[in-house]
């Protein structure tokens, strides 16, 4: 079986660490050394281990401090925010939420979803002061890709909203969105069928979702 690619480890001892910014140091440009950032920090969070989330986190930061290229600075700051989810590190997440949603401001062609991300966070911890927030997020980027992750993300944050300001029908509506989205067993792109299905959804959102569908 073949080896994986030197910035795709799911491993981080100290002679991973030290092989990986070896190599780092001999990539050509800026580009290259903040996307195989990136991607290493992505594998390492992938493996839902909080001792590998740890230096995920090390070498996004490292992105951001020393090689802060504008393609990968919306990404980076999304899977920040994502590894400071998992730490539960809450504060943190939302500014590194925002600070995607600002660098995707910079470089519109780089879309990150970081904002249906934080809009599930919000509602999820019920902070009802970032609500408008949210909205003007949802408002400013929009739904996402079509897969089914994305749906219920939009959704879900347009059914608490729309409760919020008491427009119930608007969130019975978008409840039921969400909860089919989320029930999805197939994406609609056909040779990627397994993509993008929502894997796991807050128990609280969920029992929310569900009254208001009722």
């Amino acid at each position: 079986m073949a080896e994986p690619e030197w910035f795709r480890r799911t491993t981080w001892t100290p002679s991973d660490e030290a092989a990986f910014m070896a190599r780092l140091g001999r990539s050509r440009t800026e580009f290259h050394r903040a996307q195989y950032l990136r991607i290493q920090a992505h594998h390492l969070a992938e493996t839902g281990d909080p001792t590998l989330i740890l230096p995920a986190l090390r070498l996004l930061d490292l992105l951001v401090s020393a090689h802060p290229d504008h393609s990968q600075l919306a990404l980076a700051h999304h899977q920040r925010a994502q590894c400071l989810v998992d730490l539960g590190r809450l504060p943190e997440a939302i500014e590194a939420f925002r600070a995607s949603m600002s660098a995707q401001r910079t470089l519109r062609s780089i879309t990150s979803n970081a904002h249906l991300d934080f809009g599930e966070l919000v509602c999820a911890l019920q902070r009802t002061d970032l609500y408008e927030e949210v909205a003007e997020a949802i408002a400013e980027f929009g739904a996402g890709t079509p897969f089914p992750v994305h749906r219920y993300k939009y959704a879900a944050v347009r059914a608490v909203l729309a409760e919020a300001r008491g427009e119930f029908p608007a969130a019975t509506e978008h409840a039921r969105e969400a909860l089919a989205a989320a029930a999805a067993t197939e994406s609609p792109f056909r040779r990627h069928r397994s993509l993008g299905l929502v894997q796991f959804v807050d128990p609280l959102l969920l029992e929310r979702l569900r009254a208001l569908a009722a």
